[in-house]
């Protein structure tokens, strides 16, 4: 036991480490999100909001913004590039439509895979290919792009770019239907009506079994 009237020691205490996961997060409007008034939902601003700190470091707003920016400039070349593909498409400029999609289909973008296998089997800008058609369709498919998965259920039907497939193409349209196609479903029942119970029974089964892909 200390002396009586000897002076007190104070202990400092240890300043918590932060890792990144748990500083506060900041968003770009300067708000801190545990600082909320949850009645309004209005942020406070700590004094000093301009500057974020991670690992005790402060990181100045604007340099954050640029992080922020640099990330979504990531995103926005993809999708600016197939939407000029799509813009060459729809004025007939299917050369242009080509050199936009493309890459981005060899990058894995399924709806660049999609729009690329439909230049094929309708031969705009390249010569027509069922088998082409068909293997960007099924790029695309596999991510569970609606459309690409409707027109695998046409060639499948038909027998077109590869083996005629009732079952096949009945799972296809079942997969286009619950992503959202709006004819898939009608193609789907009609097909059911040339096929026996056990195709049907097939095509179900691949429906439960199937799952997307990521490229």
């Amino acid at each position: 036991p200390a002396h009586p009237g000897a002076p007190r020691r104070t202990v400092p205490r240890a300043r918590p480490q932060l890792g990144l996961t748990r500083v506060l997060r900041f968003t770009l409007h300067g708000c801190w999100e545990r600082r909320e008034n949850a009645a309004g939902g209005r942020c406070q601003q700590p004094a000093n909001w301009k500057m974020l700190v991670i690992n005790n470091r402060p990181m100045p707003l604007r340099l954050l913004i640029a992080l922020v920016l640099s990330l979504v400039g990531l995103v926005v070349p993809a999708w600016a590039d197939f939407q000029t593909g799509m813009d060459a498409k729809n004025r007939g400029d299917f050369a242009k439509a080509l050199r936009e999609w493309r890459p981005l289909a060899e990058q894995g973008e399924a709806r660049a895979q999609f729009y690329l296998g439909l230049l094929y089997q309708n031969g705009d800008g390249v010569p027509q290919s069922d088998e082409k058609a068909r293997e960007w369709y099924e790029k695309s498919a596999a991510q569970g792009e609606a459309n690409a998965q409707f027109y695998l259920g046409l060639l499948s039907a038909f027998g077109q770019g590869g083996p005629l497939d009732l079952a096949q193409a009945h799972m296809w349209y079942s997969l286009a239907a619950g992503n959202g196609h709006a004819r898939a479903a009608l193609n789907r029942n009609d097909l059911a009506k040339q096929m026996t119970p056990a195709q049907i029974a097939e095509a179900q089964k691949r429906v439960r079994e199937w799952k997307p892909k990521t490229p």
